[in-house]
């Protein structure tokens, strides 16, 4: 019998999971990261105003679960992230947080098609070839015991954990899809 496995794994990982679009769409993500991080820099200076910085950042959807695959359309792929800041440091408003975080992105610069996008849910930004990076805002709350508890910038604060999905998804996927044999190799 004829084994195919290494041709049909080469075509799956180049043209269904996107690993060289994959790492274009991780370079988008870690630009805008890095825009966040300047452009609040910028503002400070700008406005002698000790604008809020964010404490951690982290993979949502497709690109923390390893699961890129290749768009209907071929150019509308999204890159989901999250920035999380302390609870001393976002502002009141969940609206405020998502307009701020678009300035900065904004003060830092870049070659836009349109200007950073604050939306219901997160801040958007576009690229001219279809791609888009969203950055979903949350803030911190620790409590005397240092149990965390994160909010999510939509309509409101809502209480929501931006790591809890991919978590979940990676223990079902363990769970259900588990390595049998010797070395992950099916006997």
């Amino acid at each position: 019998m004829f084994d195919c496995h290494k041709k049909l794994y080469a075509f799956y990982d180049e043209k269904i999971r996107l690993k060289k679009k994959g790492e274009t769409l991780r370079e988008y993500r870690d630009t805008n990261i890095e825009r966040v991080r300047e452009g609040t820099k910028k503002l400070r200076e700008k406005d002698k105003k000790d604008h809020p910085m964010f404490i951690d950042d982290c993979g949502q959807g497709s690109m923390a679960m390893h699961t890129i695959n290749q768009a209907q359309h071929n150019d509308d792929h999204d890159i989901d992230h999250a920035l999380i800041y302390s609870e001393d440091d976002a502002p009141e408003k969940p609206e405020d947080a998502r307009e701020f975080v678009a300035s900065a992105i904004k003060e830092a610069g870049g070659n836009f098609t349109d200007d950073p996008e604050p939306r219901t849910n997160a801040v958007t930004v576009w690229y001219a070839d279809g791609y888009h990076v969203d950055f979903a805002i949350y803030k911190v709350v620790e409590d005397i015991w240092g149990t965390k508890t994160y909010y999510h910038a939509g309509e409101t604060w809502t209480k929501r954990d931006p790591r809890v999905i991919t978590e979940w998804f990676r223990r079902e996927n363990d769970n259900l899809s588990p390595m049998s044999g010797w070395f992950g190799v099916t006997v």
